[in-house]
């Protein structure tokens, strides 16, 4: 199989957009911050065993959503330009 390669809009330049591992890890803890602060207003019933705060459900779900959604983003190491693929 080839190497993957994407032009930037901007600068027309050709890379490859998997090269850039920092931004995984900075989507997807955005991300499981962003659902851990959602999920902390709300509560989950656990049946006869009472309940839990939503905050570590809610930054799974966040952190499982921002670790998927972070192929549609990518930055150009030649320009800085972020754009979606």
């Amino acid at each position: 199989m080839g190497e993957v390669k994407t032009t930037c809009e901007e600068c027309s330049k050709d890379f490859n957009p998997k090269e850039n591992p920092a931004s995984k890890r900075a989507i997807t803890l955005a991300a499981a911050g962003t659902g851990a602060y959602v999920g902390s207003g709300l509560g989950i019933a656990g049946g006869p065993l009472g309940a839990i705060a939503g905050t570590v459900p809610g930054g799974i779900a966040g952190a499982a959503a921002g670790h998927m959604l972070d192929s549609k983003w990518v930055t150009c190491p030649h320009c800085d330009e972020t754009q979606t693929v």
